[in-house]
């Protein structure tokens, strides 16, 4: 007798295949021998045959949803098959409601080629179009609301961790499917301990497709100068794995994926961000597309490559470099409190922001089933450049400004982290940080208005520098499920060391000649904080549902050196959460997150200063006065040390979210109360907001109908210069598609998208006929035309309404027409014509306490764009 064994596996996700049906012939005269079926949960199988008079056998698979396969082999090599089967899509969109989608354990698989519509070119083309999938405000992507942490390209890491780049960058015409996966851990030595709560993203390309190079090169040009030139090119075949991403352009594009990659989700790169309130792009119309209003120059490139040295050491190498050039020109009218009361002026200022990055990172790792140990190392350098000029009448004076700054951070970073599996019950982790920063900023402003203070200055001079030490040390015991329950305790100390030399003075100009100190505005000194905190998390596993917490609790230590004087103040710090969720993505069983945290302000987010003007002083505060919003030129004031609590904050929020087999819908409720106190205003404010988001999903043969409407109500109270003022915002937004196809060649889609605020706000002075109210109102209405995925057009009319305060109002009529036509499998050419009617710019109102600012800002009217594509 032979024992015959085998297991069925998918050829792309290699992961196993259930319900087969197995056949067992003699390879000589075709005789049936045996005939098996593996059931729904099993994909091996197992069975003995008399082998006494058979030489070769042959092996039939078959499952519905494959392609059956045909194994012959020796009847003494059959002790362990490995049989891979491929899927078989033409049943699947017979017999799957479309489009194809399955699930394998934690991998949800999604069919590229089912959400094509022809247009596609990037990885978040096709992603926006796949249920489940979700982008944010700022650009970061989730699958089944759960925040997707890394994108593997066939299980390998080229920057996986920077989500946004590879979105906006993977070429998709080699894409076989999408596999989500859930409930992950990247370390083996963690494997089946803890809680594996993260989300992945794994690229599958076409085998048969699969060369040594691949990538995409896009070229194109049009008028107001505009033109792009982007280039990817990606190796994941040889033993050392290599990207490249290079885009030049100058299409008014913000480089917001790139800002969030490598600037803000980097503590050590983002550090410019805490210290001044200054923003590296334009954001200056709200739900509005930015290459309708800024110019910009700009040139992007990023490379990684991975390499084994050893068979267990692993080795990371990530180069990138950001140089851009942004500038916009508006008309602004702006009234300040002063002392004397308001006091108005008029301007037109060119605005320009030149922000430029380089990075480099090495990262290795040494990995085995028990032992992880990686040490990583990066090295950045952020620098950017604000420039304003003003042709400014003050009061009826004439008085010219010129405002110009420069922040610079240059930044080290080690990580070393080792994580050792005990025994098969528990693993310990040790990790530990340690950062170092500095921090220069110049500001320098010019004006005839302040020889108005001394006849000898027109000149104000800001100096700040910050030399910033941080880190932590951390220790976690990980624990494997004991009666379906894991605890994971973790102790954490956090650590950071400012040294601050704030030179404020006023001066002839050139710098130097006279130089009058402004006392009150120099600071030097010494900061340190200490976060010392145990971290526990709890999971238990029910048949249908899972049940999740997590708890902090600790102690922060703010310190204060400064002429041999130490100020220190403690505050507590916790934070609770309890997370309930369904293990299906179909359940009636919902899912429900709460949680409660007090949140101390850090040294790394402390208030900005202000400057304001009038003809006896400067007067100096922590908030309110700004140029324009997120385009202020500031540095540090450290009232904080002066109140024993000067910055808390209380939150309590309760996320909903329930799946049904046609829609999906969830709730949250967020309640924050901050607390804090400065010189100039005391403020206490209370948040309220509850949204409501709901998601239809109805999928026959011929048509697919996609519903979302979502609705957001804020309440915030605030006490502010000794009133109790109250603001109101409410918005609800709808999304409507639907999709008709005929004969699988031609689709026709509609789509419709709308959006309405309205706010209310006790802040809003009542002068000069400006009310309290505010109304928004967007609406996109687009006509999609696909022809066999090889040409499809798009006519977009885009209404805006922006009823500011009923002074200012904003209506205006966008309209845009793109068409696409895949030319080969390698080639592709794109038009876009848009077109704004009857006005040419945008206006708005900036309303705070202390200052009212309208701004008319121009728009790009007419744009036309050709571009074309080649695939490799």
């Amino acid at each position: 007798m032979v024992s015959i064994k085998g297991c069925i596996i998918d050829d792309s996700s290699h992961e196993g295949i259930i319900n087969n049906t197995i056949r067992i012939f003699n390879a000589d005269n075709h005789l049936l021998l045996a005939q098996l079926f593996t059931g729904v949960n099993d994909n091996c199988f197992n069975t003995k045959l008399d082998s006494s008079t058979i030489k070769n056998v042959m092996i039939e698979i078959s499952n519905i949803s494959y392609h059956s396969k045909k194994v012959t082999t020796p009847i003494s090599e059959v002790g362990n098959l490995i049989i891979a089967l491929s899927r078989n899509y033409k049943i699947l969109e017979e017999l799957v409601v479309p489009p194809p989608k399955w699930r394998i354990g934690d991998t949800t698989f999604h069919t590229v080629d089912a959400y094509k519509e022809g247009d596609e070119k990037n990885l978040v083309d096709i992603l926006k179009k796949i249920p489940g999938f979700k982008l944010d405000e700022q650009g970061n992507l989730y699958y089944n609301y759960k925040r997707v942490n890394s994108i593997l390209i066939e299980g390998t890491e080229l920057f996986a961790n920077r989500t946004q780049t590879l979105m906006n960058n993977f070429p998709i015409h080699l894409l076989k499917n999408i596999q989500a996966i859930e409930n992950q851990t990247k370390h083996k030595a963690l494997k089946g301990l803890g809680n594996a709560s993260e989300t992945q993203i794994n690229l599958s390309l076409n085998k048969e497709r699969s060369i040594q190079l691949f990538g995409n090169i896009d070229l194109g040009a049009g008028n107001e100068n505009r033109f792009a030139i982007k280039n990817t090119v990606f190796s994941i075949l040889s033993k050392i794995k290599s990207g490249i991403i290079t885009n030049i352009n100058s299409m008014g594009i913000n480089y917001n994926s790139y800002m969030n990659d490598y600037i803000v989700n980097n503590k050590s790169a983002g550090a410019y961000n805490n210290w001044t309130n200054t923003q590296p792009s334009f954001n200056l119309i709200q739900s509005f597309d930015p290459n309708r209003y800024i110019k910009n120059n700009e040139q992007i490139i990023q490379f990684e490559t991975n390499a084994n040295l050893t068979k267990r050491i692993k080795q990371k190498i990530e180069l990138s470099f950001l140089n851009t050039h942004q500038r916009q020109q508006f008309n602004s009218y702006d009234k300040q409190l002063m002392n004397e009361g308001w006091v108005a002026s008029f301007d037109t200022n060119m605005y320009r922001i030149k922000p430029k990055n380089y990075y480099a990172k090495q990262e290795l790792s040494w990995e085995n089933d028990k032992t992880d140990i990686s040490l990583k190392q990066e090295y950045s350098q952020f620098s950017i450049v604000n420039n304003s000029y003003r042709n400014r009448t003050f009061n009826n004076i004439l008085a010219n400004q010129l405002d110009s700054g420069l922040i610079k951070s240059i930044t080290a970073e080690w990580n070393l982290g080792i994580i050792k599996r005990i025994n098969e019950n528990r693993a310990i982790s040790i990790a530990g940080n340690y950062l170092l920063n500095k921090i220069s900023n110049a500001s320098f402003s010019k004006s005839d208005a302040f020889k108005n203070l001394d006849p000898d200055m027109d000149a104000l001079y800001i100096k700040p520098n910050f030399n910033i030490q941080s880190g932590f040390i951390a220790a976690e015991l990980i624990n494997k499920n004991n009666k379906g329950i894991k605890w994971m305790p973790k102790f954490q100390t956090d650590f950071n060391k400012i040294n601050i030399i704030n030179q404020s003075y006023l001066s002839s100009y050139p710098q130097g000649q006279i130089q009058h100190p402004i006392a009150n505005l120099s600071d030097k000194g010494r900061y340190s904080s200490i976060l010392m905190y145990l971290k526990s998390e709890w999971a238990k596993s029910f048949k249908k549902y899972s049940v999740q917490s997590s708890y902090h609790a600790g102690l922060s230590k703010l310190s204060k050196y400064e002429k041999n004087k130490k100020s220190s103040y403690y505050y507590p710090y916790y934070f609770a959460s309890v997370d309930i969720n369904s293990k299906n993505t179909v359940s009636k069983f919902p899912r429900i997150n709460i949680g409660f945290n007090n949140e101390i302000v850090s040294l790394m987010a402390l208030p900005s200063i202000y400057y304001t003007y009038n003809t006896n002083k400067f007067q100096s505060g922590t908030s309110g006065f700004a140029p324009i919003p997120k385009l202020r030129l500031s540095v540090m004031s450290f009232n904080l040390f002066k109140a024993k609590k000067a910055g808390n904050t209380n939150s309590f929020f309760i996320n909903y979210q329930h799946n049904f087999k046609s829609f999906v819908y969830t709730s949250k409720l967020d309640n924050t109360f901050i607390f804090s106190k400065d010189s100039i205003i005391k403020n206490n404010s209370s948040f309220i907001s509850f949204n409501f988001e709901m998601q239809q999903v109805v999928m026959p043969i011929s048509s697919l109908i996609n519903f979302k409407i979502f609705y957001n109500l804020g309440n915030r109270y605030s006490y502010t210069l000794g009133k109790i003022l109250n603001n109101k915002n409410s918005q609800i937004t709808t999304e409507l598609s639907v999709r008709r196809s005929w004969n699988k060649m031609y689709q026709l889609k509609f789509i419709s998208n709308a959006s309405l605020i309205v706010a209310h706000s006790q802040f809003h002075q009542s002068q000069n006929g400006i009310t309290k109210e505010v109304l928004n109102l967007k609406n996109t209405i687009a006509q999609k035309l696909i022809l066999n995925k090889k040409m499809n057009f798009i006519l977009t009319a885009d209404f805006y309404n922006n009823n500011i305060f009923t002074t200012y109002k904003n209506s205006f009529l966008f309209l845009e027409l793109k068409a696409h036509y895949n030319i080969s499998q390698k080639l592709n050419t794109s038009f876009i014509f848009s077109n704004i009617t009857n006005v040419k710019s945008y206006q708005y109102f900036y309303n705070t306490p202390l200052m009212q600012s309208y701004s008319n800002i121009p728009l790009i009217p007419r744009s036309i764009f050709v571009s074309v594509g080649y695939n490799f």
